[in-house]
């Protein structure tokens, strides 16, 4: 390359390069090359990296308070949230925002049950954060009230909370099968659980800090599964300063309603993972493969039992005439 470059600048040739084309073709587990040059283009051309809110604070200096969620201008904050599994009824809602109204967004008959989660939550931004004031207070004698205190001084009025829309919704099922269902949280979070969930699905900086087996793992599990069924389109990148740290969290993300096929272990230590699954970059690839052909197997089931004569189960563009 570099004598025919020289013989170009020279004018004693042509640009040979420009006169043929090169093909080349990899095994279908290899073929990354052309994402990793997306990859690379769009770190390239993406004017900054760092969101606005984190650049200060990046940087060492400015406020760090400031790149809390309640702290940014009201535009920026998400006021619809997708909680998906997190609360386990609609009273453990109300538990959650005992700073609001929670009303439904469709009321009830009168005499029906409540609706089962999945939930989506309206909080409006004026909704106040919840507070160590705000959580349930251990149960004691109550203080008796001074006879003088103002009835205003109780309770504040209803009408003066914020409301809270909660708008329940079929959890989307992959199909008729048992293994099919989706798989839903059975931890009952605290107020300050949920307001960490609440900050986390927002723009801004979330920290979560507290002793040992105070649920950090299991709120920063949640908090996975809602960014994942809330922004689809998203990665969440997972760090943690050790190993066995990574394996709990990503053990406990294999038991939730995730597609498998979204998950990839990367690091040391995968072998001591509680499973038979490979979650490499190599084992994620032989998944997919293998899930194709389990479910061409279904879709020839389908058209045996329609009495369909052709072979519809043999690639992926006969099944697709099954797609509903």
């Amino acid at each position: 390359y570099h004598l025919d470059a020289q013989a170009m600048a020279e004018g004693r040739s042509e640009d040979v390069y420009q006169t043929f084309n090169v093909l080349m073709r990899r095994k279908q587990k290899e073929n990354n090359f052309k994402a990793v040059l997306d990859s690379i283009r769009q770190l390239l051309t993406t004017p900054l990296v760092v969101p606005e809110w984190l650049h200060d604070v990046l940087l060492g200096y400015g406020d760090p308070a400031a790149a809390s969620y309640s702290n940014l201008p009201p535009e920026q904050r998400v006021n619809e949230y997708d909680f998906f599994d997190t609360f386990l009824d609609l009273q453990h809602v109300r538990d959650a925002f005992p700073q609001a109204n929670v009303v439904l967004k469709q009321p009830l008959p009168e005499g029906a049950p409540p609706p089962p989660p999945p939930y989506r939550l309206t909080i409006p931004p004026e909704t106040p954060r919840a507070s160590d004031a705000a959580a349930p207070a251990p149960a004691t004698a109550p203080a008796a009230a001074p006879a003088a205190a103002p009835a205003a001084a109780e309770a504040a009025p209803a009408a003066a909370l914020p409301t809270v829309v909660v708008e329940p919704y079929p959890a989307l099922v992959a199909g008729p099968y048992p293994e099919d269902m989706p798989r839903m949280n059975a931890v009952r979070f605290t107020p300050m659980q949920v307001e960490a969930l609440r900050a986390a699905m927002n723009p801004g900086l979330t920290l979560v800090v507290g002793p040992p087996g105070t649920g950090k793992t299991d709120t920063a599990v949640q908090m996975v599964s809602n960014i994942y069924h809330t922004f689809r389109q998203q990665r969440t990148l997972i760090i943690t300063h050790s190993n066995q740290a990574l394996n709990d969290v990503f053990e406990k993300l294999m038991a939730r309603d995730i597609d498998e096929r979204y998950l990839l272990r990367l690091g040391h230590g995968e072998e001591l993972l509680e499973t038979e699954k490979d979650f490499s970059k190599q084992g994620r690839v032989n998944y997919m493969l293998k899930r194709r052909l389990e479910l061409l197997v279904k879709v020839e089931t389908l058209g045996k039992t329609l009495n369909v004569p052709a072979d519809v189960g043999y690639t992926c563009e006969t099944a697709q005439y099954f797609y509903l």
